[in-house]
């Protein structure tokens, strides 16, 4: 009676647990997966815009992706792989403009274990940062022109 009251405690504790993590990325602009030795899609929470979960579930992503941007995503998750050393990016994944254009992420990728410590696959978490870069590039070009003016000014100033 005492394992069949401690597994119910477990079990609602995980669901609470799970409860919060859906709670807690709801609407947000983070998407997280993970893939398999082979880097297929086992698992799939808050897909990117475009995506649905069951489109991307047992593919690779050079079945989802342009091929430039597979063979980028491929390369990281393999070096994360044989390594066993997490890492963070910042990736971009091309898209056509009629399809909201490109995005960027900000991605770590992390080995997956199993309960005996031996790399099952890889974990990843991607935020869209895209909007940040676009403000960044925007800003970067406003101060060009207020440098310039600057540098001319400090020159006349100077002579």
């Amino acid at each position: 009676m005492k394992d069949i009251t401690e597994r119910k405690r477990t079990e609602e504790a995980l669901r609470k647990s799970e409860e919060r993590f859906r709670l807690a990325l709801r609407g947000s602009s983070i998407v997280m997966f993970s893939q398999d030795l082979e880097l297929r899609y086992t698992w799939v929470y808050n897909p990117a815009p475009g995506f649905k979960i069951e489109d991307v579930l047992g593919k690779r992503d050079y079945e989802i992706y342009q091929p430039e941007d597979a063979e980028i995503f491929t390369a990281i998750k393999r070096q994360v792989l044989a390594s066993g050393v997490g890492r963070r990016d910042e990736v971009v994944t091309h898209r056509p403009a009629s399809a909201g254009g490109n995005l960027i992420h900000d991605m770590t990728t992390e080995p997956l274990h199993d309960a005996t410590g031996t790399i099952i696959g890889v974990i990843c978490v991607a935020m869209d940062i895209t909007e940040k870069k676009e403000a960044e590039n925007s800003l970067k070009k406003l101060k060009k022109p207020v440098k310039r003016k600057f540098i001319i000014e400090l020159k006349i100033i100077c002579r």
